[in-house]
């Protein structure tokens, strides 16, 4: 049954917007349905994989997959959304305090000094 849901939220993520499909995540993660806010945003990035708004998607897919417990996704998501944009803070925090979480606290203090010295370090 989930198989045919998933399908179906893929066949007709094809037939809306970009837009469509981001406001269709926060909707999800007003109603707790973390999983197809991951998915919806998932396929906004698949419709326009060159928008450069998509480090935004990336940032709030991360927090989406932290939620879920998906740690390593949600590093993957936020390293992600850094390749782009080195010195935002919202995004080195999400980071550092998941680093934090994961118990890599020389990474976690690592990315703090960056954030905090305003200078680009190698990840």
């Amino acid at each position: 049954m989930i198989i045919i849901g998933l399908f179906l939220f893929i066949g007709n993520s094809f037939a809306q917007s970009y837009e469509e499909l981001i406001e269709k995540s926060y909707d999800f993660v007003d109603k707790g349905d973390l999983v197809s806010a991951e998915e919806s945003l998932k396929a906004a990035m698949r419709k326009e994989p060159a928008n450069p708004l998509n480090y935004a998607l990336l940032t709030n897919l991360g927090t989406i997959q932290r939620r879920q417990g998906k740690l390593q996704e949600a590093l993957i998501s936020y390293t992600s959304a850094l390749s782009g944009h080195t010195k935002n803070i919202t995004i080195l925090e999400n980071r550092a305090s998941l680093y934090t979480e994961l118990g890599e606290t020389e990474k976690d203090a690592w990315e703090l000094r960056r954030e905090r010295t305003d200078i680009q370090l190698p990840d």
